[in-house]
């Protein structure tokens, strides 16, 4: 009963029985010496204890029964130990032959079942650990407040637009997105104000695309959409075009319109970039010469006039 608790640690419950078998090993050998199966219960005593704390305590119980079993050896050679019981009688006795029988088979199960609970426990626990690890990548593939990717994610995705490309001839768009007087929300409503503004333009821009579309969030108002197979420019102004409406539209919180512009500068795959980091800092040019040319505006990197939303 003791062993199969559920309220009592693995570790307590081995280092329990790893107790309770070193008085019975000692007082064993002690008093049967050769006969009796202190020797046994000795052994298994390092092995429990190495599973339940460390292999180090485990060699250390080892040696401590080395040094035990000589000293033992030396007392009853020289005759300072003598066996309680006689030798033939105990060889031939029924209590002999049937504790020696139960240890054989009581041993080994105690054994087996202690490693297969501690493998359980080591199974729990690496599966606990997997999920744990799932759970912190996830985090840094994706924003905390709106769940859209992250930089890194986003980097993994334009390299592999690149690719498709590249094999298939086909075209693509960076749009780099900023936000206009998001700070102007931020100081007069406060940041909750600002969160669900944040919250909102996401749930509109990820409205606006399409399923294979990327919409990432790379800074505090800043956004990047990532557009595949677009046949040519025109479908990438279209897009950017539904996107400043999209955000124009006045947002409602409690009962206040909060209202925001958005920048968009494009950079086309592959004329405008090869890399991912260079189409993000192209994209980012065009968005700026958009907010200088006003806001509710997008731009292309190889423009040079803005094209009014």
């Amino acid at each position: 009963g003791y062993v199969f608790r559920d309220r009592i640690s693995h570790i307590v419950k081995l280092t329990t029985l790893a107790l309770c078998l070193g008085f019975v090993g000692v007082t064993g050998t002690l008093h049967l010496g050769l006969m009796g199966v202190g020797v046994w219960f000795l052994a298994i005593i390092a092995i429990l204890m190495g599973v339940a704390h460390s292999p180090r305590v485990g060699l250390s119980i080892f040696i401590l029964n080395m040094i035990f079993l000589c000293l033992c050896a030396v007392a009853f050679i020289r005759g300072d130990l003598v066996a309680g019981v006689n030798p033939n009688f105990y060889a031939t006795s029924t209590q002999a032959w049937t504790l020696l029988i139960m240890s054989s088979a009581f041993m080994p199960a105690l054994v087996l079942l202690s490693f297969g609970k501690y493998q359980a426990t080591l199974l729990e626990l690496v599966y606990h650990l997997k999920n744990q690890r799932d759970l912190i990548a996830e985090e840094a593939m994706y924003d905390e407040l709106t769940r859209l990717p992250r930089r890194q994610l986003l980097y993994d995705r334009i390299d592999m637009l690149l690719l498709r490309v590249a094999r298939h001839e086909a075209r693509g768009a960076v749009l780099f997105l900023d936000l206009d007087d998001f700070k102007a929300v931020n100081d007069t409503y406060g940041h909750r104000a600002g969160d669900a503004v944040l919250l909102e333009v996401a749930a509109r821009l990820k409205g606006t695309l399409r399923a294979d579309d990327t919409v990432a969030r790379v800074g505090g108002d800043e956004f990047v959409v990532l557009l595949c197979d677009l046949s040519t420019r025109d479908d990438a102004c279209k897009v950017a075009q539904k996107l400043v409406e999209a955000v124009r539209a006045p947002i409602v919180r409690d009962g206040v319109e909060l209202r925001v512009g958005l920048s968009v500068g494009i950079a086309m795959l592959p004329d405008d970039g090869e890399t991912s980091e260079q189409l993000l800092e192209h994209a980012d040019i065009a968005m700026y010469r958009a907010k200088e040319s006003g806001k509710n505006s997008f731009r292309f990197y190889t423009e040079f006039e803005a094209v009014s939303a």
